[in-house]
């Protein structure tokens, strides 16, 4: 008998590499957790190491609690992140190196493609362990039914800002996309096995312009959820999801649109859009990623921007859905106890609408002492014990016993 020919193909890994075994989870939250190193890397290691990095983003290559193992993909998608925005940031403003930056993400989403073309046996969901629909699976039972929604919902989120930051780095505007984009979307790091289409002719005051547009940007994805939710899960429902959305020609929504519809049209595209439908449910369920936040259609904070008004030294950062965390490193010392002081106002002394989180993993800590705040009409209100005057407000100022608070704050138009 002839003996078989050896296969040489890249897109082939050996199970018997004793380096794909599952690890121990990580025990750090982040990829530049301290202590950490500086190193320089050689460009042409990039795309090797971010393929190197994708074989352990699955759930099955970790040991220990699912939490455990949420957690270090978490790390692990935080470091190749990390190296796709090197790409931009570390780079000179050459054209040419701007070109390699894009051909070597390209070929990296590219190459990976083609792995999830391999693994598909023509029944699209089944091969990705996908639900039956793109909202639910004949196995939800309790939470995992609101879950797999919400899961739809972020990843959905995550596409579109997939698609908008492929535009962005081929015509070499990464480093503000990214900012831009994670302002308004989820976005830890472009979904893996996506190329989109790009207009090559598009200026980067057009793409800025789409990008600060967070209402379009939310009106054409929800138009996305919407037209996915209750269907089965399959490439041409993803490839035809936007068809009628019926956006005004010419319209901000028209040309997002349009974008993501040239990465929906493809179908390669579509398969990494459902071979990334486990991991998401799998955090969603763990409680470390989608929640009610993610189906909001309609908050946008672009007209806000928070200052420490009062100087109590706390530091404000905007953690997306209208959410703004609230930290405070210097503890003030009142007789035997410990508080920490906030405060905020948006720097045009807009009406603010003021809210607890409605997210369960970062929920809104009591406010208890030295409350004070400034209504909408100007009107100033000290309360000392307890919360906040009511819902509209253009200023607060309060103490806790908590270093962190989580607070919900769109602007009232």
């Amino acid at each position: 008998m002839t003996a078989l020919k050896p296969i040489n193909d890249p897109l082939i890994i050996t199970n018997y590499t004793s380096w794909l075994d599952p690890h121990d989870p990580l025990t750090i939250d982040k990829h530049d957790d301290k202590p950490s190193i500086c190193i320089n890397l050689s460009l042409a290691l990039v795309p090797h190491l971010l393929g190197l990095l994708e074989t352990v983003c699955w759930v099955d290559k970790w040991n220990g609690e699912t939490e455990d193992k949420l957690r270090s993909i978490g790390v692990i998608e935080d470091l190749r992140y990390a190296l796709i925005v090197a790409l931009d940031e570390c780079m000179s403003c050459c054209p040419d190196d701007y070109q390699v930056n894009y051909n070597t993400y390209y070929q990296n989403q590219y190459v990976y493609q083609q792995y999830l073309r391999m693994l598909d046996d023509g029944d699209t969901a089944a091969s990705f362990d996908a639900p039956e629909n793109f909202d639910s699976d004949g196995d939800d039972t309790g939470d995992d039914v609101l879950a797999r929604q919400y899961a739809l919902c972020r990843l959905v989120k995550q596409w579109v800002a997939t698609a908008m930051y492929g535009q962005a780095l081929a015509i070499a505007y990464t480093a503000s996309a990214v900012a831009a984009l994670t302002r308004f979307l989820p976005f830890p790091a472009p979904i893996q096995g996506v190329v989109s289409d790009v207009i090559q002719d598009m200026t980067t005051n057009a793409l800025q312009g789409l990008m600060d547009d967070c209402e379009a940007i939310q009106t054409v994805a929800c138009c996305m959820i919407d037209s996915l939710q209750g269907q089965p899960t399959t490439l041409g429902a993803i490839q035809t999801s936007l068809d009628d959305c019926g956006f005004s020609f010419g319209s901000n929504e028209s040309q997002i649109a349009s974008m993501v519809d040239r990465t929906n049209k493809n179908e390669d595209n579509a398969r990494a859009f459902i071979a990334s439908m486990r991991q998401t449910m799998q955090q969603a369920v763990a409680g470390s990623g989608a929640t009610s936040q993610d189906c909001d259609c309609t908050c946008c904070d672009a007209d806000i921007e928070l200052e420490d008004y009062a100087g109590t030294g706390c530091q404000i950062e905007y953690v997306g859905n209208c959410l703004y965390k609230f930290t405070q490193e210097t503890p003030t010392h009142i007789g035997s106890a410990t508080v920490y002081y906030f405060s905020f106002q948006d720097i045009l002394s807009s009406c603010l609408l003021v809210e607890n989180s409605d997210d369960p993993t970062r929920p809104t800590q009591g406010v208890g002492l030295d409350t004070s705040d400034i209504d909408c009409s100007g009107t100033h209100h000290d309360h000392y014990v307890g919360g906040f005057t009511g819902g509209n407000l253009r200023a607060a100022h309060w103490s806790q016993a908590d270093p962190f608070n989580y607070i919900k704050i769109t602007k009232v138009e």
